[in-house]
Parts: C-alpha cells; sequence; structure tokens
C-alpha cells in the first residue's frame, strides 16, 4: 500500500497499518538521556463539539535511523483536555515524518469524528498540523530544557 506523505509517497507495509490505528508495528525507541529533550505540545480542534474534544488514537514521530517514538497515545475515553503536553528524548534532525490517527468520541461509536489521519513531513523543532474531515491536530515541537 502507498501513503502520500505531504507531497512524497513512501511505500509503507500493509501490515503497518493493522489494527485499526494506522501504526501497528511500529517500534518506540526507548528514551535515551544522550539525545536532547523534546518537548510536544499537541491540541486538538473540533469546531463542531460542544464542550471539551474527547480526542483518542495516537501520534508518533518517525526517525530517519529507523526508529519511532510514541508522541501521544490515548485509547477511546471520554474527558481528554483540548491540550496535551509529552517530552522525549531525540534528535530532532533525526525526526523524518510524523504520523496520526486521531478520532474524536462520540456517543454513538459509529458516529466518532477523524480529526486527523495520514502523515507529515518534518525538519526537526517546529509546528506540524494535521487535517481531517471533522477538524485538526497541531503538534508543536520546541527544545527541552
Amino acid at each position: 500500500m502507498r501513503k502520500r506523505i505531504a507531497g512524497a509517497v513512501v511505500g509503507l507495509a500493509s501490515a503497518g497499518l493493522l489494527a485499526g490505528s494506522g501504526l501497528a508495528g511500529a517500534q518506540e525507541t526507548p528514551l535515551a538521556p544522550e539525545h536532547p529533550r523534546v518537548e510536544a505540545k499537541i491540541s486538538f480542534v473540533n469546531p463542531g463539539e460542544i464542550g471539551l474534544p474527547e480526542p483518542y488514537g495516537k501520534i508518533v514521530a518517525h526517525m530517519k535511523d529507523g526508529g519511532s517514538v510514541v508522541i501521544w497515545e490515548k485509547n477511546n475515553r471520554l474527558s481528554t483536555p483540548w491540550t496535551a503536553y509529552r517530552t522525549f528524548y531525540a534528535d530532532p534532525q533525526n525526526i523524518e515524518y510524523i504520523d496520526f490517527d486521531v478520532k474524536e468520541a462520540d456517543l454513538w461509536p459509529d458516529y466518532d469524528d477523524l480529526l486527523a489521519e495520514g502523515s507529515r513531513l518534518a525538519y526537526g523543532l517546529g509546528g506540524y498540523a494535521m487535517t481531517g474531515p471533522n477538524g485538526s491536530v497541531n503538534v508543536t515541537l520546541t527544545s527541552g530544557s
């Protein structure tokens, strides 16, 4: 299966798209203190939602060296805040792309909103947004202190 990444086409094994998350098979690189600290601020946008959104899913940063780091992950439960924070250790210049698979839980299981799905090329620290049919997800990576 082929997946479009912000203007570039990358072939992904279909096994990596199992389990509904689009990210099965991704292996997380353990936190490594010898790398710089990266802080991620994640915000969820769902314009039609009254009250707090209830996002669930996964956001993963994939590295040029083949590793990956889960930036954010949440199972399908209500009452998740609009903004989330995560600190991880990685060389920001080694981040190649970010995978988004984020939905928003509604009262009826078949009516969940799709906030973001797909991949975005990454160029180190900065802001990365992915828009879906029902909203968007913004990830801002900054240098940790």
